[in-house]
């Protein structure tokens, strides 16, 4: 093993408090005993330095024994492009160039006027005008009705 790529420091080092860091513990330990999820990896970094970095719970069941979670665990990712897109709409919110309350339509102009389906006695579906546009806040809370 080569040496981390990242510091690691103290929590109170950057300013964050250990008490509270230690509440992730407690958290995670409550989501695995209720099943939510097999296990997890959570990195919590301030000012480029990490000040908590954990596995919990199983990576993986291998001959019916559990694997147990690492830090440096790989993981099947799906849909990640929804998160490297949210990022670069945040950059650009952070840089004054877009707002969020903004409806999609002004870059994207065929979004404009958009329909809703509109069911009938659970029989008929309709396609009516949507009372507002799709905004770019409907976008990153994947609100916007599209699948």
């Amino acid at each position: 093993m080569t040496a981390a790529p990242y510091t690691q420091v103290e929590p109170e080092e950057v300013g964050v408090s250990s008490a509270t860091l230690g509440n992730i513990d407690a958290l995670q330990e409550r989501f695995l005993a209720q099943n939510a999820y097999q296990g997890s990896v959570v990195l919590v970094a301030r000012h480029g330095k990490v000040c908590y970095f954990k596995a919990f719970g199983k990576a993986d069941d291998r001959d019916g024994e559990p694997v147990p979670m690492a830090t440096d665990s790989v993981f099947r990712l799906a849909s990640m492009s929804k998160v490297v897109a949210a990022v670069a709409v945040l950059q650009l919110f952070e840089q004054g160039r877009i707002a969020l309350h903004e409806p999609i339509s002004t870059y994207l102009p065929e979004f404009a006027n958009p329909k809703v389906a509109v069911v009938k006695d659970w029989q008929v579906t309709q396609l009516a005008s949507a009372d507002r546009e799709i905004t770019i806040h409907d976008l990153l809370t994947m609100t916007a009705g599209m699948t």
